[in-house]
């Protein structure tokens, strides 16, 4: 289980190894729900005052993309079995 000290101690180590300054940006793109994103993402932002920005727009769009695809794939599986129906 981690502690509130063990949070504090990772989110300081990592905004000190990668030099975090208050007037940088990071974008979170694992759920905010995830160990390390909580970490490097929201804790370290809390700590040294940069801001945190989430994806939703870039996921959103690979979804539409995603369901794009599978509604060709559907259409040309459905045309297959039409034509295989009438020969």
């Amino acid at each position: 289980m981690l502690s509130h000290a063990n949070l504090v101690s990772a989110a300081t180590l990592y905004s000190q190894a990668y030099q975090q300054r208050p007037d940088d940006e990071r974008m979170c793109f694992l759920p905010l729900c995830h160990v390390a994103e909580r970490v490097v993402g929201v804790y370290t932002a809390l700590l040294t005052g940069h801001a945190a920005s989430t994806s939703w727009k870039i996921r959103d769009r690979a979804g539409e993309r995603a369901r794009d695809r599978a509604d060709r794939v559907r259409r040309g599986a459905a045309a297959c079995g039409r034509n295989s129906i009438r020969s």
